[in-house]
């Protein structure tokens, strides 16, 4: 039993000897494709339309901090710009698509476990990594844009909550370089609080971010 727990440890001790016990800093940048979920047409004739509800290819960037905690496990703050919201195609008496064009700025507060690597492949310098943890967003603009048989822009910054709080999970790798680690990095969030402040619907935001980045 000992023998095999010092082959579970090994793979482990020898990523913690390579990889000091230090503060780290990075930079992302990327695209997030969002959407929301809960949306539904309400109003007179509401029965007379359709709405199918897609994702909308925003903007994301930003910086973190990685902080040890144990090897190989740290916690990961960052702060974010992340363009949000989603695109409505709406059919039946009259048709049009819409866009709601939200942007936050969000506070993840993430826990990243980085996967041993043993001997036989370290040779590569390639660092996988899960993280996942909360975020808490706050709300910089929020508006739609539609276009059919009538073209709108409105600004819904009045009826939308100020805080998204939401559950963030993802994976990444990263390439060790002489200069540091480039990163790529994909990620599912999923909004547990409602955004519509004046409505009884329950419409929340989700999404998936893909971004390349560096760590310093």
């Amino acid at each position: 039993m000992a023998a095999f727990m010092l082959l579970l440890l090994t793979p482990l001790h020898v990523h913690a000897q390579d990889e000091p016990m230090k503060v780290r800093g990075g930079v992302k940048v990327g695209a997030n494709f969002a959407s929301l979920s809960g949306v539904q047409l309400s109003g007179p004739g509401a029965g007379f339309y359709e709405a199918e509800v897609g994702a909308r290819t925003g903007f994301a960037i930003g910086g973190y901090t990685i902080l040890p905690l144990s090897v190989p496990v740290f916690l990961q703050p960052e702060i974010l710009y992340v363009q949000k919201g989603a695109r409505i195609e709406i059919t039946g008496l009259s048709s049009g698509t819409g866009t709601v064009k939200a942007g936050y700025l969000e506070a993840p507060i993430l826990l990243r476990f980085e996967i041993p690597i043993d001997e036989s492949t370290q040779g590569m310098q390639v660092n996988p990594y899960i993280l996942g943890g909360p975020t808490i967003g706050v709300k910089l603009h929020a508006g739609a844009e539609a276009s059919g048989d009538v073209v709108v822009t409105e600004d819904f910054g009045d009826v939308t909550n100020t805080f998204d709080f939401g559950l963030t999970a993802g994976a990444g790798v990263g390439y060790e370089t002489a200069r540091g680690t480039a990163v790529a990095e994909v990620r599912v969030s999923l909004g547990v609080s409602d955004v519509i402040s004046s409505s009884d619907e329950s419409v929340r935001t989700r999404g998936i971010m893909i971004t390349v980045g560096f760590i310093f």
